[in-house]
């Protein structure tokens, strides 16, 4: 899933090809910006972790690419970063 900045929208991260996954140019800024927009949400409603959980981004996105980026630490340990902030709850 990747950010559009001009339009606010997200598509994927990396794509098949044949058995292997290829990530998409810009993958990082993407980890990124989710990060981000995951940590400026409304606290209470969630709608951007909604949007992420009913589209599957971890399965379909992110789980791939922690097992393609194990040598590409910077964008691997943006990945992790991400699964961290989506696992992350707010205490009512």
């Amino acid at each position: 899933m990747y950010f559009n900045p001009e339009t606010a929208t997200f598509g994927p991260l990396a794509y098949q090809v044949g058995d292997k996954f290829e990530l998409v140019p810009n993958a990082l800024m993407t980890l990124e910006a989710m990060d981000r927009k995951l940590a400026e949400e409304d606290k209470t409603l969630r709608t951007f972790r909604r949007f992420l959980g009913f589209s599957q981004t971890l399965q379909k996105d992110v789980l791939p690419i922690l097992n393609l980026c194990k040598d590409k630490p910077t964008i691997f340990f943006a990945a992790v970063r991400y699964v961290c902030a989506t696992a992350r709850t707010h205490s009512v």
